[in-house]
């Protein structure tokens, strides 16, 4: 796949050059860019009901996480027109966080149903 040396973009095979700066493609660049390219890739994180969807985006990006949501099916349609979709979420997280976006989730998965009680 060619790969743009000036802005560290991937392209699809057939185009010749970048459409953000001009730069001529080439087959391969060092591996910093192919890393950066990396970092950028959202994955799937959990498929999700919307409002348990809301809190946890909400708690990830308290932790730094970017997180970006996409609805099921008609989702969007019903969340603009009813105020909520009965279909779901999928949350994502970038690649590189979905680890840390998991322990985050686990520690309070774990806080809820043990409970951290402090005693009177």
């Amino acid at each position: 796949m060619p790969w743009c040396p000036k802005c560290k973009l991937e392209y699809r095979d057939g185009y010749d050059q970048c459409s953000d700066c001009g730069e001529s493609l080439v087959d391969s660049i060092d591996g910093k860019g192919q890393k950066e390219n990396e970092e950028k890739k959202f994955v799937l994180l959990m498929d999700i009901n919307q409002r348990e969807g809301e809190v946890i985006r909400s708690l990830l990006e308290a932790h730094g996480i970017e997180v970006r949501s996409q609805f099921n099916e008609a989702g969007a349609y019903l969340d603009i027109y009813m105020g909520g979709s009965v279909f779901g979420i999928k949350l994502f997280v970038k690649e590189g966080q979905l680890k840390e976006a998991k322990e985050i989730l686990g520690s309070q998965v774990e806080k809820e149903e043990f409970g951290e009680y402090e005693e009177e």
